[in-house]
C-alpha cells in the first residue's frame, strides 16, 4: 500500500494482526515506476500499486510496527510543530494588529497570554521528550551519537531517529542520503544532453 500516513497506519496494523504481510511504499515512487497516463483516479492508483507489489516484490520492504518510545517521540514532535506553528501565526498577527491606530488592550493581552502557554508547552514537550529518550539506553546513546554531529542538536536527532525508526528502516547510507533529499542524481543521455545533478527524496 502506498503511505498515506495516520490512514494507512491503522490499516496496517490491523492486516499485520490478521497475520498479513504489509509493505508500504513512498506515493512518489510507486508513481515514478510508471509512465504518466494524463488521469488520476482510484481504479488508476489501485491498479498501478497492485501492479508496483507484483513486479518489485522481491524489492519490497516488509512494513512492521515501529517501537512505542519511536511513536511516542513521533507524537511530541508532532505536538511541538503544531505549536511552533500557533506560536509564529499569532506572532504575525500581532505585528499585523501593531499597524492599526485604534487598538484595544484585550486583544494585545490576550495573544501575550497564549504566546506565553504556548511556549510553555513547547518547554514541557522537550522536557518528556528528553526524560523518554533518557529511559531507553539504545535511543539515549543514539541521540547522543547523533548530537556528538555540528549542528545536530535535540529536535533533529530526535526527528531523524523517528524518520527511520531509530535507523532500522535504512539499511544503507546510500538509501539516507536519499530519503533525506541529499543525493544528487545525474541525468545524462547520449553525448549532448546533460543536466546539472539535482536532488531527489523518497522520504
Amino acid at each position: 500500500m502506498e503511505a498515506t500516513g495516520v490512514y494507512n497506519e491503522a490499516i496496517a496494523h490491523y492486516l499485520v494482526s490478521q497475520g498479513f504481510r504489509v509493505s508500504v511504499e513512498p506515493p512518489l515512487k510507486v508513481k515514478r515506476a510508471f509512465d504518466p497516463i494524463g488521469h488520476k483516479t482510484d481504479p488508476v492508483d489501485s491498479r498501478q500499486i497492485a501492479e508496483y507489489a507484483y513486479r518489485y516484490s522481491d524489492e519490497l520492504r516488509f512494513w512492521k510496527p515501529k517501537d512505542e518510545i519511536i511513536e511516542k517521540i513521533k507524537h511530541l514532535l508532532t505536538a511541538r510543530e503544531q505549536f511552533i506553528k500557533q506560536s509564529t501565526a499569532i506572532k504575525n498577527a500581532m505585528k499585523a494588529y501593531e499597524r492599526h491606530i485604534v487598538q484595544v488592550t484585550l486583544i494585545v493581552k490576550a495573544h501575550r497570554q497564549t504566546l506565553r502557554e504556548i511556549k510553555k508547552h513547547i518547554d514541557e514537550i522537550d522536557k518528556e521528550l528528553d526524560r523518554i529518550i533518557r529511559q531507553n539506553p539504545s535511543i539515549s546513546e543514539m541521540n547522543n551519537q547523533l548530537k556528538s554531529i555540528p549542528g545536530f542538536g535535540l529536535l533533529l536527532s530526535t526527528s531523524l531517529i523517528t524518520l527511520t525508526g531509530a535507523f532500522s528502516d535504512i539499511s544503507h547510507y546510500k538509501t539516507l542520503a536519499a530519503f533525506l533529499g541529499i543525493c544528487p542524481y545525474q541525468h545524462q543521455s547520449g553525448k549532448s544532453i546533460y543536466r546539472q545533478p539535482h536532488m531527489r527524496s523518497f522520504g
